[in-house]
Parts: structure tokens; sequence; C-alpha cells
């Protein structure tokens, strides 16, 4: 994983990943660099808040803070699945972390998927260390 960034260039891409048969292992010690209070970092404890991820299956994003927005109660930790679009891009499956109320920064990229392939992930593609 590479540092925060709206470069897509500085983000994880993944270009295989096939929703029935890949995990994402997700290390908390990566996410500090997201501005972690001292206190949560290098622990899973409120990384993941105990929740599965948040899946969008039904609209595409411009960018993970409008996916947070869009977020009912989403917490810092959170992790968002959506498809984003735009004309530089076009579509992928980016990976984000809310870090705030309706703040949220790309982390990773799953390319060569569709919207439908982020309706068919479940918490089960996720693992946290």
């Amino acid at each position: 994983m590479s540092e925060p960034s709206l470069d897509r260039l500085n983000v994880t891409g993944v270009t295989d990943f096939n929703p029935t048969e890949d995990k994402i292992v997700l290390d908390a010690a990566d996410f500090d660099s997201f501005g972690r209070p001292p206190s949560e970092q290098g622990t899973v404890g409120n990384f993941i808040n105990g929740r599965s991820p948040i899946f969008f299956t039904d609209r595409s994003f411009a960018s993970a803070s409008d996916a947070a927005n869009a977020a009912s109660h989403e917490v810092r930790g959170d992790i968002l699945v959506y498809y984003k679009t735009n004309a530089l891009e076009g579509g992928v499956v980016a990976l984000a972390y809310v870090d705030g109320d309706n703040t949220a920064h790309d982390f990773g990229y799953l390319e060569n998927l569709t919207m439908a392939d982020v309706a068919s992930m479940t918490s089960n593609n996720f693992e946290y260390c």
C-alpha cells in the first residue's frame, strides 16, 4: 500500500482479482498513514469497528469522499467498496478507508471488474490483521 493520494498511480492496483476465489488482506499498520490517532496505530481495534465493508452496488461515485457522504452511519475505520468512474480512469472497483465524517481516501483499485462484481463481493472477501 502506498501513501494516501488522489493520484491513482500512488494507489495499489490489482488486475486479476476474482471475487469468487480471492481475498483482500488488510494490515492495520498500513492505514496509520491516514492519520489514525496514535492510540489506534498498529492495532486492529478501531480499524475495522467490528463491521463488514460497506458495499455500494447500485451506483458509482467520482471519489471516495462522495461514497463516504452517501454511506449511512459511516465511522472512521470503515472500508468502502464502490464502483468509481471518471473521464480519466474509466471504471474500476475502488477500495477506500473512512477517516472522518464524510471523508475517505482510496487505497486500492480492483481493475477489470464491473459493478456487478461489487454486488457479488461479501465480507468474506476481506481479512484483517
